[in-house]
């Protein structure tokens, strides 16, 4: 299965994992990486306006510089709807306020990073599985999904 996904996350070994993640199950998506919520918008306006490839689901890292990941989802949402593809919390945080928080404003889902590289494989597939159902359906919640396992 082909899919794209955009990261979001200043942490480069946190990234360089979850690409050795998909690695570990026999995938390998594109991935396109930004450091900060300012430069996700940046990347999301080029991607609407043609000139770069549409992901299929943005992993967003809620502590990041210049914007974090709670105001670029704000902004995100605030983009015409039909562009934008399921965005997905992955942070180290598992404050339940934040998650609220994050689900209030349109997340479709809230992944506290693994701290096991185990752990992050089960994530890498579970996320591929997720990708896979959402092209079908684009309303589906990866927090509800995984809740119904």
């Amino acid at each position: 299965m082909n899919f794209r996904l955009l990261i979001a996350d200043d942490d480069r070994d946190d990234f360089h994992t979850l690409i050795d993640a998909f690695g570990e199950i026999g995938l390998n998506p594109w991935f396109d990486h930004v450091t900060d919520g300012r430069a996700l918008l940046e990347h999301l306006q080029c991607c609407m306006a043609g000139e770069c490839e549409r992901p299929d689901v943005i992993l967003l890292d809620l502590n990041m510089p210049r914007v974090d990941g709670i105001q670029a989802l704000k902004e995100i949402r605030s983009l015409p709807g039909t562009l934008i593809p399921p965005v997905l919390i992955y942070t180290t945080t598992n404050d339940p306020y934040q998650k609220q928080q994050c689900l209030a404003h349109g997340a479709s889902g809230f992944v506290t990073k693994g701290s096991s590289f185990s752990a992050i494989v089960s994530f890498a597939r579970d996320l591929a599985e997720f990708i896979a159902e959402a092209r079908m359906n684009p309303e589906i919640s990866f927090h509800r999904r995984k809740n119904e396992v």
